[in-house]
This record gives C-alpha cells, structure tokens and sequence, in this order.
C-alpha cells in the first residue's frame, strides 16, 4: 500500500471505476513570500559564523600626547545555523483503481502511470513553500528530535529567536498590548518613535506583522484618521511617518508581534536553491518515488535595541 498516498474518501465514494470531471478542486496555498524581505546565504552547511564591527567614538579633544584609544574596534559574532530536512512521498498508481480515481489511468498496467503527476509534483512543490514560509518566522526546535518532526520543529524561527531575546533580557520591547483596528495606528507609530534609534529614522525600515494587523492599521487609519495610506513600488502600505514599509507577512499569522528593523537583518541561510524547489522522481517497482534534501536555518543579524525592534506581544 502506497505510503504516501491516501484514498480513503475516493474508495468510500465509489470502490470502483466511473467517469468523473478532470478538474480536482485546490485550496490556496501562500508560496514563500518572505524569502524577497530576507538576506540570504547560499551553500551553507551546518554553522555560518557572521561578524559584526562594531567602533566607538573615535575623535576626542587634541593633546600632543599620542594616546590611542583603548576598547576601540570590537567584534561580536552572529551565529547562522542550517540544520537538514528531507521530503519522501512513496506513490502506488495502482491503487489508483481502487477507487473512482482510477479512471484516469491509462489503458494497461502501467506502473509509471500516475494520474495528475503533473498537479500532484507542482502541489508538493507549493507545499514546500508555504512550510518555508511558516518556519522563518514559527519554527520551535523540537526538545525531544524524532523523525517525524517537521520543518518548523527542526531549529527556531525568528518569532522564537526574539523571544529568546525578550527571556534572557537582552532585548526590551515597546509595550503596546494587544493591537486592534483601535488602537493600531497608536501602536505602530508607538514602536517606531519609541524603539528606533534616532540615526535609522531617515533610514527604510521593515515592519513584519500577523496580515490582520496590517488591516487593523488600514481600518485604524481611515476609520478615525480619514487619511490616505502611502504605498511603496510593490504597493505594501507604509507608515504615514518615517520610511517604514509594512509586511502583511502570512507566516505570522496568529501572532502580535510586530518586527521593525532595517532591511537584510533578518537572515536566511540554505545550501542549493534547486534543493527546495526541484523534487528527484524515480521508478521503484511498482512505487514512483518523490525526495529531496535539503538545508534550512535563520537568524537575525544586529539585535541591538534601536536595531531591532519588537512590541510585546507573543
């Protein structure tokens, strides 16, 4: 019985062969957007160790006396981790025929014939992903590791790394409590001029948020400020103060925490990018195999308050 495929509810229908429509009806599913806002890091395998520099004030008052200043230039390490995941589907065509599905096979007993290859190949492409997508931002690393852990429980995505941060008092972030379509152009202005370091506030700067808090910022916005939002090139709207883009980013959904930092400070690292986007298809007797390995890993660059800046809300 094939591993991967499950036809319990076709069989139910009817146990055997009819003719039916071609069309097979889809859910949508959201792709990796994020990947565009992300620094990314190609063939990295295992542990990329990035540098920051970091200088203090170097000019100081005028004496004849050569006095170097000490402590001056320092380095901090960021540690970018992949860790490897895999995908294995394990097809029968055969079985196919148990149900009314099994009309569109071919005439003989071909063991190549699978019916929608092509849909069932680009689905689980689509599928890859939107799992990308969700473990950028939603990946908890598993305590205990088993094998049937998926991708957002092999290593911690940028909502845990922050977190983390947040635990360990290295970060403090801009209490807004929860934000509504009350109280939502308050609070996203409230992280900006509270949390951005004044030297960044000419800078563009990213805002990452739940899609629903974008809206509420939309609907606060028109609802009780009857103004009209900006838009950037691609047509995300942006803070009416600073240059600030908001991202209605779908891996978030669920969560109120609002991410603002500059652009390519939250990183992503892989090795090739053909190993998340091209599956190997092979013949096993009679099972058509699907696979592909591939690595994954996130982290974020300069978490400095000022740099990096979140509200309070998980």
């Amino acid at each position: 019985m094939s591993q991967s495929l499950n036809l319990t509810d076709a069989a139910a229908y009817r146990a055997y062969v009819e003719q039916y429509s071609d069309e097979i009806l889809q859910k949508m599913l959201f792709g990796f957007a994020s990947a565009k806002h992300l620094k990314a890091f190609e063939g990295v395998k295992g542990k990329l160790v990035l540098t920051e520099m970091i200088i203090g004030n170097v000019i100081k008052r005028y004496s004849s006396t050569f006095a170097p200043t000490a402590n001056l230039i320092a380095f901090k390490p960021r540690v970018l981790e992949t860790v490897t995941g895999k995908v294995d589907v394990a097809i029968t065509p055969k079985e196919f025929e148990a149900s009314y599905l099994g009309a569109r096979r071919q005439k003989g007993q071909n063991s190549e014939d699978l019916p929608f290859e092509a849909l069932i190949v680009g689905r689980l492409l689509e599928q890859m992903q939107k799992e990308y997508e969700i473990a950028v931002w939603k990946a908890v690393s598993a305590v205990s590791p088993a094998a049937t852990d998926t991708l957002a429980m092999l290593t911690n995505g940028y909502l845990k790394i922050v977190a983390d941060l947040i635990a360990a008092t290295t970060k403090v972030p801009v209490v807004t409590g929860a934000i509504t379509s009350a109280n939502a152009y308050t609070n996203f202005h409230k992280i900006y001029n509270e949390g951005v370091d004044e030297s960044l506030k000419d800078e563009p700067l990213f805002m990452f948020c739940a899609p629903n808090l974008a809206n509420a910022y939309k609907i606060n916005v028109f609802d009780s400020y009857t103004k009209y939002l900006e838009k950037d090139a691609t047509g995300n709207n942006k803070l009416l103060i600073g240059d600030v883009t908001i991202i209605p980013t779908k891996g978030m959904a669920g969560s109120g925490r609002v991410i603002l930092t500059p652009a390519n400070n939250l990183l992503y690292g892989y090795d090739a990018p053909t190993d998340g986007t091209t599956l190997n298809i092979e013949q096993e007797k009679r099972e058509i195999h699907m696979w592909t390995d591939l690595m994954f890993g996130v982290q974020i660059g300069i978490i400095d308050d000022g740099y990096l800046v979140v509200n309070d809300q998980a």
